[in-house]
Parts: structure tokens; C-alpha cells; sequence
């Protein structure tokens, strides 16, 4: 006589941190990816990984394309951080400055400077950069800010 389980095998879930092979059946072993304001959106992390951002790791999505048996986000943690030498930037470190007209940026209209400064992760160095926005690409920047603000809000009231 054939007896069934009491309950269906677990499922084994490639870890999200890229680059990482390992699996994990454990349910309880995910990380919510998705913004405050949002729903949320959990994904599958393998025992070391879970261990270490439970010990405080720092960490952060990112979407992938999706490979088959992984979600579309990957998380980027440890020595990959340092690696991509991200520009980690206070408030007081980004500006505005009023550029000037080249007809190879935009030849109808004026451009602006964002001007960020900021400390490279992982280490005390120190970056800057001058991003040249032209007036599309600085609507296109309104709109993404309006919505993360309107997101934050949402968060915040409820």
C-alpha cells in the first residue's frame, strides 16, 4: 500500500544574488524586493545569503532579463557592490547648473548640468559627475521623480 505525504515536497528556488547557484526549499527564505510604496515582491535567497542580510549586508535589486528557474530581479551584495564602484550620494551633493546651447545636444534649446559628487562605495574615494540633460530628457526625469514621490507618500499615509 502506497501512502501519501501529508504535504507536497518543497520546491527548490535558485538564489536571486546574481551569480550565486545555490538553492533553497525554505519558503521563509526570500527578501522583498519591491519598493515601500508597492507591493511587495519576494524572492528566493539561498541559508548563506539569508544569514548574511540578516547580519545587516547591504544590498540591492536590480532587473534582470529573467533566465528560466530565476525571477526577473537580481540582487547585488557584497564584494559585486564594491565592484561596480556606485556613487553613493548625499543631498547636498547633487546640483543644477544652467548649461549653455550646442546644436549637437538639442539645436532648438538651451541644456542643464546635473552635477553630482558623492563617495564611491566600498571605499573613501570620491567621485563627480556632469550629466548634460536636455529639456526631453529632463521631462522624462520630472515625470520618474513625480512618480517615486507620489509612491513615497502613498507609503507614508498608510
Amino acid at each position: 500500500m502506497t501512502t501519501m505525504p501529508d504535504r507536497p515536497a518543497a520546491v527548490a528556488r535558485t538564489c536571486a544574488v546574481l551569480g550565486c547557484k545555490a538553492t533553497s526549499t525554505d519558503p521563509a527564505h526570500v527578501v522583498n524586493v519591491a519598493p515601500a510604496a508597492t507591493l511587495p515582491y519576494r524572492v528566493p535567497i539561498c541559508t548563506a545569503h539569508r544569514s548574511s542580510l540578516d547580519e545587516g549586508a547591504e544590498w540591492f535589486a536590480e532587473e534582470t532579463s529573467g533566465e528560466r528557474g530565476r525571477p526577473g530581479v537580481g540582487i547585488v551584495t557584497g564584494d559585486e557592490l564594491v565592484a561596480r564602484r556606485l556613487v553613493v550620494a548625499g543631498e547636498d551633493e547633487v546640483g543644477w547648473q544652467r548649461g549653455g546651447f550646442t546644436p549637437r545636444l538639442d539645436p532648438d534649446r538651451n541644456f542643464g548640468v546635473l552635477h553630482v559628487e558623492g563617495r564611491v562605495y566600498g571605499c573613501d574615494d570620491r567621485a563627480c559627475l556632469d550629466l548634460v540633460l536636455t529639456p526631453d530628457v529632463v521631462r522624462t526625469l520630472r515625470s520618474v521623480v513625480r512618480l517615486y514621490d507620489a509612491q513615497l507618500q502613498d507609503a507614508q499615509q498608510q
